[in-house]
């Protein structure tokens, strides 16, 4: 919140990526990734859960099985669970994807595994979280899902992300439930987002 705070402008994208992962880390993810997941013509990594502790966590976490059952069917896909310490809902969301694998695991990951991970992705589905600020800093393209409260100064108001310009925003319209927005973003999926 510093930046808003000090009322600091978003940077532009000439100032990013502010990131880089291991390069050798992001090709073991990928080898991974390859191996678990041959048939798939692109990788989709999955974070739906904020920090429960926090008092806006759970507005912005969407339930997994609900994530699973939007994205299930989707041609040439392959899922990735890179939700951190939640083992089983991973496991559900996995099973309910027919290409999709647990790609963290029981404990959540040191911050540099993943930042990989993500890069090893083509594409991270994500709510606002750390995962989200982890893609934009690498400039990684991600599609959030946003709820209605909150838009800011990181998230802006429409679809591009002032500070992250490799974010795209799905938001939750006020009064709508994310089934809505998980309709909208299967459809962004499918046409190729």
């Amino acid at each position: 919140s510093l930046p808003w705070l000090l009322g600091v402008a978003a940077p532009g994208p000439e100032g990013l990526p502010w990131h880089r992962p291991d390069p050798d880390r992001v090709a073991a993810w990928r080898r991974r990734f390859a191996e678990a997941l041959p048939g798939a013509r692109r990788w989709v990594g999955l974070v739906w859960r904020a920090n429960p502790r926090n008092l806006s966590g759970a507005a912005r976490s969407v339930p997994a099985e609900a994530l699973g059952a939007a994205l299930s069917g989707l041609p040439g896909t392959g899922f990735v669970a890179l939700q951190g310490g939640e083992g089983a809902p991973r496991a559900a969301l996995a099973a309910a994807l027919s290409a999709a694998i647990d790609g963290l695991g029981p404990e959540d990951p040191p911050l540099p595994d993943l930042a990989a991970a993500i890069a090893a992705t083509d594409l991270l589905v994500t709510v606002d979280t750390m995962a989200m600020h982890l893609a934009g800093a690498m400039a990684h393209p991600a599609m959030v899902l946003a709820a209605p409260s909150r838009p800011g100064f990181v998230l802006g108001t429409g679809a591009a992300c002032p500070w992250y310009p490799s974010l795209e925003l799905v938001p939750r319209a006020a009064g709508e439930e994310w089934p809505a927005a998980l309709r909208r973003l299967r459809v962004r999926l499918a046409e190729g987002g």
